[in-house]
């Protein structure tokens, strides 16, 4: 056998690597189903070899804790303390979402209506489990009470801020969402079920997303923090419960909170959120220096008809209104329907500072022929992407039912520089018309061949004999 050189009498092991090649080895583990070592990889390495914690608790932080999602509970609030200061952990964290399903009081009456069928029924074990769980609820909000009017919610969330301002100087990212799952997800409910779908994310919950926004926003003043970016993301359907929040009080001294923001994105339902509109227009007249605009809604959409258009338009218009940036560079916009005027007049205020444009799933009531021939004269875009608009009838807006679901058009488009987007803009607006062209004439072809088919019936039907 051949001898090893004299450098190396005996053989090398993992732990002899250099530090850098154990980071990149734990970052390239990959977890598998079974067994459950195999499935959390990073989580045993860590706790199963003192010489590798420190690289693995990197990776383990880099890929689960860059921005914890914590919901609105002592249990996971107190871990996202524990997490920004921790000192491994804590220098990964980047921001924090906020989540904003709450408990509300149709989790009494589904519990009490439990309660009552295993009285009926005699079953004593179910009565005990029932009963357990309704003083676990009745802790539970007493919890949330204290946690938001008493403002310990704040507190915890404001020590995590500091701790990450500390490291960073700043927070990257804030937000309000009802879209993932959370730090805490069953823990810290005391009586309740461990399952957060069966009690929190139902139709038992509620959405608080303005009580969850004034909390982060609270919090960011106490803290003192800078924020780079800040998110609304609460497109759900589900049932919304807030008769109040305090948003005005918080957004009124929030001025220092939002002035260095540079990206903030707004996911919500198109109709139905009036209210939430109308508090996140007061606060984007704050962000004077965002660089980037996402917007985006889902649309009711029911029988091929949008439903309560109108409501939707003036609530698009109410935050494209109120964006009042100097620096406004990026816009995307997505799955809703607005005016032209309302859209046109948002582009014009920032006509001189927006380099890239995209459009995707938009809803027209007008004309997108006129917008679009304004774009390619007024703004001088490095980029345009379009994709699946449509028209709707400007008086379609007033009806109920919205009028007939709109036949989308444009293809995905993606022009890259001032000429292209200029020439392109041209060829699509020619395909266009000619396309609205052919379907007009294939439209009255199919009238004039309806109406001569009713004529042909009309005839034989006068010369059968009575």
């Amino acid at each position: 056998m051949q001898s090893m050189p004299p450098n190396m009498d005996h053989p090398p092991n993992l732990l002899s690597l250099p530090n850098e090649v154990l980071a990149t080895i734990c970052a390239q583990t990959e977890g598998r189903e079974w067994p459950e070592i195999f499935r959390h990889p990073l989580k045993f390495l860590r706790l199963t070899c003192k010489h590798l914690y420190v690289p693995a608790t990197k990776e383990f932080a880099k890929k689960f804790f860059t921005i914890p999602n914590v919901m609105v509970n002592t249990y996971s609030l107190q871990a996202l303390v524990d997490i920004c200061a921790h000192p491994i952990i804590g220098p990964y964290v980047d921001g924090v979402t906020l989540d904003a399903f709450r408990l509300g009081p149709d989790t009494y009456r589904r519990i009490q209506g439990k309660l009552e069928a295993s009285i009926t029924d005699g079953d004593i074990k179910s009565m005990k489990k029932h009963g357990n769980e309704l003083q676990g609820l009745l802790e539970a909000l007493e919890e949330d009470e204290i946690l938001d009017d008493g403002g310990l919610a704040v507190n915890l969330l404001a020590k995590a801020l500091k701790c990450i301002k500390t490291r960073r100087g700043e927070v990257a990212y804030l937000a309000v969402t009802s879209q993932y799952s959370t730090i805490g997800d069953g823990k810290g409910l005391g009586k309740l079920p461990n399952d957060r779908k069966t009690v929190w994310q139902n139709e038992a919950s509620h959405l608080k997303p303005m009580s969850a926004l004034r909390m982060l926003v609270d919090a960011a003043k106490r803290s003192g923090c800078r924020i780079n970016q800040f998110e609304f993301d609460v497109p759900s359907y589900e049932n919304f419960i807030e008769l109040k929040s305090h948003i005005e009080r918080a957004i009124s001294t929030a001025s220092d909170v939002f002035a260095g923001l540079e990206s903030f994105g707004i996911h919500l339902r198109s109709a139905g959120a009036q209210r939430y509109s109308e508090d996140l227009a007061k606060i984007l007249p704050l962000a004077k220096s965002i660089s980037a605009l996402e917007l985006s809604a889902t649309s009711l959409v029911n029988d091929k008809r949008i439903l309560h258009a109108g409501d939707s338009l003036q609530e698009i218009a109410n935050i494209l209104d109120s964006v009042n940036s100097d620096t406004l560079r990026r816009v995307k916009l997505e799955g809703f329907i607005c005016e032209q005027d309302d859209l046109r007049r948002f582009l014009d205020r920032h006509n001189s500072t927006i380099k890239v444009l995209s459009f995707s799933n938009l809803v027209m009531a007008g004309s997108w022929d006129g917008l679009l021939e304004w774009i390619g004269a007024n703004l001088h875009l490095e980029k345009l992407e379009l994709k699946a608009l449509g028209t709707i009838d400007e008086n379609a807006s007033n009806d109920e039912n919205g009028g007939d679901f709109p036949v989308k058009w444009a293809c995905p488009e993606v022009l890259q520089g001032e000429e292209q987007v200029r020439l392109g803009l041209m060829e699509i607006l020619e395909q266009k018309r000619s396309a609205d062209d052919k379907r007009l004439h294939d439209e009255e072809d199919g009238e004039r061949e309806e109406s001569e088919e009713i004529e042909e019936v009309e005839e034989v039907e006068d010369e059968i004999p009575v």
